[in-house]
Parts: structure tokens; sequence; C-alpha cells
């Protein structure tokens, strides 16, 4: 990268680190890189031929990451440009050209989502965002609508001082001085909603330092 590149990106306020050029990172806030957070997020190491939804994909890190893998992505968020209450395009755009990915962006909100309006996706991804929400199971129910093959949600979640079989949701707003934070569920309570919103089963993949991810699978159409 040119150095009048290197200034450009160092101008902008990044949540990903993501490798745009080898031994050149974003300077993100996240803690992990893709290639890090793979196992915790269950991200398939082959995606070629499928199709992909990033569900506040923010700078892009998991939407250009499945591209790599061989998706065709599509990357969704609510941006301050759109009003949202956090993140901007400025990364995602300036990675976007920067790795000459054709991951198509568009603004919007998981509320929005209609199968018919935006068809079905193999795989979808949503991460960092359920708990953001002040109506998590109309999310969920619109995720399933949409969802192909495989759903992988990552989240904040409770752990309940009797274990984590306890069906139930936390409601805590304003949870670590942020505002956009609302629900969190426990193990349990999550796969009760996944299934109310029209999931047929769900498996953990991580469940530590109060981060969730599960891999959900919708249940089968009507015959």
């Amino acid at each position: 990268m040119t150095a009048a590149e290197l200034e450009a990106m160092r101008a902008i306020r990044w949540f990903h680190r993501i490798e745009l050029a080898p031994g050149v990172m974003t300077p993100g806030e996240c803690p992990h890189t893709a290639a890090e957070a793979t196992a915790r997020f269950g991200l398939p190491e082959d995606l070629s031929g499928k199709t992909v939804l990033d569900i506040g994909a923010w700078d892009g890190l998991f939407s250009f990451e499945a591209e790599r893998r061989g998706a065709r992505v599509t990357a969704m968020d609510t941006t301050f440009e759109n009003g949202g209450n956090w993140g901007g395009t400025a990364g995602f755009e300036f990675a976007r050209r920067r790795l000459g990915s054709q991951v198509e962006f568009r603004p919007g909100s998981v509320h929005e989502l209609d199968p018919a309006r935006h068809g079905r996706f193999d795989y979808v991804f949503f991460f960092g965002v359920l708990y953001h929400l002040t109506d998590p199971v109309d999310a969920l129910r619109r995720l399933a609508a949409i969802t192909g093959e495989c759903c992988l949600i990552e989240t904040a979640f409770c752990v309940h001082p009797e274990g984590m079989k306890r069906a139930f949701w936390e409601f805590a707003h304003g949870r670590d001085n942020d505002p956009t934070n609302y629900w969190y569920p426990t193990v349990a309570g999550l796969a009760a909603v996944l299934r109310l919103a029209g999931f047929a089963e769900a498996n953990v993949l991580y469940a530590q330092e109060g981060r969730l991810t599960v891999r959900a699978f919708p249940a089968a159409p009507a015959a």
C-alpha cells in the first residue's frame, strides 16, 4: 500500500481487523481477525457456490472472509449513514476497494428482512447483534424465514448461577455502559426461542466468557 493509502486507512475508525495486504492490518478495536475467529464463529472452510448474508457486517470482516472462501456475499447493516446507532460505511468501502471485492452492501435492519424481497441465503451470519435488539423474537423469526441451510448466531449470553439449562432471557438495558444493550439469553433460553422462531435444531459451538455461538438449522418447508 502507498503512504497515502495507509494515511487514509488510519483516518478511519475501524472496528474490525482486516488484512488488506500482507503485513497490513486495519487498526480495529475487535480483538480477533477472521482466521483467529473461524473456529469460534463456525465459518465453514469452503463456501464455494454458496450464498451468504452477513447481518451487522460493519467493516465487513466476515463478509470478505466468506467471499475469500468462495461465497457470493451480501452484507447488511444499519450504519450511521442509514439511521443506525453505530458504525459507518467508510471502513467497509475502503476495504472493499482495496481487496477488489464483489461483496454487495445493502443498508437495512434484520427487522426488514422478507424472503419475498430479499430471497433466501444458504448461510446467514448474525454476529454480535442479537443482544442489541429490543425485539429479538421478531429478528429470529425473520432469520429463519430467509435461511436456506444454516444460520450462525453469535451473541452475549447470560450465565445463570444455577447453570445454563434455565430457559430465560435477562433484560439488562445499558449493560457495559452501552445504551444499545438489552437482552441476554441463557443457552436454553436461546434454544427455546429459536424453536419458536422456526428453527428445527441448534447446536452450541462456543460458550465461554459471556459469549455464545450457535449453529441453527431451519425447519423443513411444509409439503
